[in-house]
């Protein structure tokens, strides 16, 4: 499952269509219809078909629709972090309790 056939699914199905995903994706109707149909083979599952109503899920389809937003933000973060991570940049991540965070955290951090 590659980042572009999940760009294609994720705007499926927040859009509705192949055709209103393609507009906004910038790409054609039949390059998204492609994407979707090869995401549709790799978990062997139709995801989704039109109705009057819009589109029915399934079972599957609901997952991924659901994770397919966590999934590209993660990989665009970690596109990002490498990149700046090449130029010398580093990176420190702090985990606390909010109890921390109001009484603590920003005289540490300035």
């Amino acid at each position: 499952m590659t980042p572009s056939r999940l760009w294609a699914f994720s705007a499926v199905a927040r859009s509705g269509s192949a055709e209103k995903a393609a507009h906004d994706l910038g790409v054609s109707e039949a390059a998204v219809s492609l994407q979707v149909g090869r995401i549709r083979t790799f978990f062997g599952d139709p995801l989704f078909s039109p109705s009057a109503a819009g589109l029915v899920f399934t079972p599957g389809g609901l997952r991924l629709a659901g994770r397919a937003a966590d999934m590209l933000e993660l990989h665009d973060r970690t596109l990002s972090e490498v990149t700046r991570a090449r130029g010398g940049e580093r990176l420190l991540r702090v985990a606390a309790s909010s109890l921390f965070d109001d009484y603590t955290a920003l005289g540490l951090i300035e």
